[in-house]
């Protein structure tokens, strides 16, 4: 019997931080940097980008190119066959000025109204000759939001892509991408605040759960919301349902969900999402909530079912650095296993979330109690 040994790949990026997407043959990494252009004497955001062909445990250098701006997340890159499609923002709010060669100055800090562009770029990926990548070329671009908007969220279906771009109102999007060389927009849809998760809810992705916040019209925080749009007919996307957690602007709510999107569970119309509310009143924190809601989401409604209550650092005055658990969700013969900082829940959701079982992890100089192992917030 002999052992096959994987190939080792290696990349190096002039950036600071990378988002990796990858699919059954294909790996791309995005790295976030500052591309300095001597002439002009400015910096400006930059993704560098490497794709990796996968073959089994092999993956081979593929291809490289560079786009202006950053990519939001992981789900902002996509591949079809091998045209890669990348959506980025640039955001320029100031740029440094450098002295020229031999005159006497100091750096310039130069302020500039704030701008910014969002882009939805489709390259295609030349095969690597000879053990050397090829350079992506530029097949179509697509512009997309108002002044000072940015990507809060993006999703990319086959030929068809959402995004969602904010800074008082939230226009989505829906896009068509099913000629690489001329994407368009097909709608675009005016709401108040912004969604930051976009999940699909059937088979052809044309009905979608979204998890993001309200705002008003002059772009002011409100709380959490749950959406969903149904796109069914492409040219004309309709909010079908939306559910804000509080509105109460002494109160504060937030999910990990909206950026960490392991932290969702969605099965049978059933949506299971970890959430913080903070109350600015609360006479202690108690009074507060950390734990997981359960909301039943469907194209008819949108309705809340139960809490499940954790412990928080905030309750325990203690934020236990050594035995963290990410907040996540399984479901285990209709019964609901929850993990968040130091403890285990499991629960009925069934029965208004009876808790049937616990396990606090806390072990060892971890425990507070102690006042090892851990800060404390005074």
């Amino acid at each position: 019997m002999s052992l096959l040994r994987p190939q080792v790949s290696g990349v190096f990026l002039p950036s600071y931080w990378s988002e990796v997407y990858a699919a059954t043959d294909t790996l791309v990494v995005a790295g976030q940097g500052w591309d300095y252009n001597p002439t002009t004497r400015e910096s400006k955001q930059s993704t560098y980008l490497v794709a990796m062909a996968l073959q089994g445990a092999t993956s081979t250098p593929h291809s490289i190119g560079v786009l202006d701006g950053y990519v939001l997340n992981s789900r902002s890159i996509d591949v079809v066959g091998n045209v890669l499609r990348v959506a980025t923002s640039i955001q320029n709010t100031m740029w440094f000025a450098l002295p020229e060669v031999g005159v006497e100055s100091t750096t310039q800090q130069v302020e500039q109204d704030s701008t910014t562009q969002n882009y939805v770029t489709l390259l295609e990926m030349p095969v690597a000759q000879e053990g050397t990548p090829g350079e992506m070329m530029e097949l179509g671009k697509l512009q997309l939001g108002k002044p000072n908007e940015l990507f809060t969220a993006v999703r990319f279906f086959d030929n068809i892509a959402y995004a969602v771009t904010f800074e008082r109102i939230d226009p989505f999007y829906v896009l068509n991408l099913d000629d690489p060389r001329n994407p368009r927009i097909t709608a675009e849809l005016i709401i108040t605040g912004f969604s930051q998760y976009l999940h699909s809810m059937n088979d052809d992705n044309t009905l979608l759960l979204a998890l993001g916040q309200e705002a008003d019209e002059q772009g002011q925080i409100l709380g959490m919301k749950i959406s969903v749009f149904d796109v069914s007919v492409p040219e004309k996307p309709v909010m079908a349902q939306s559910y804000t957690i509080e509105e109460d602007p002494n109160v504060y709510s937030s999910s990990p969900a909206l950026w960490d999107f392991k932290a969702i569970r969605y099965v049978a119309n059933q949506l299971i999402i970890p959430i913080s509310i903070y109350s600015w009143d609360a006479k202690s924190a108690i009074d507060n909530f950390n734990g997981f809601h359960t909301y039943h989401v469907s194209i008819d409604e949108i309705k809340f079912g139960c809490a499940i209550r954790h412990e928080s650092a905030y309750e325990t005055q203690c934020f236990h650095c050594g035995s963290s658990l990410a907040q996540r969700s399984m479901i285990f013969s209709g019964d609901v296993m929850t993990t968040n900082d130091h403890f285990v829940r499991l629960t009925d959701i069934d029965d208004e979330c009876t808790e049937k079982n616990s396990l606090d992890v806390l072990v060892g100089d971890d425990d507070c109690s102690a006042g090892r192992g851990c800060y404390w917030y005074w």
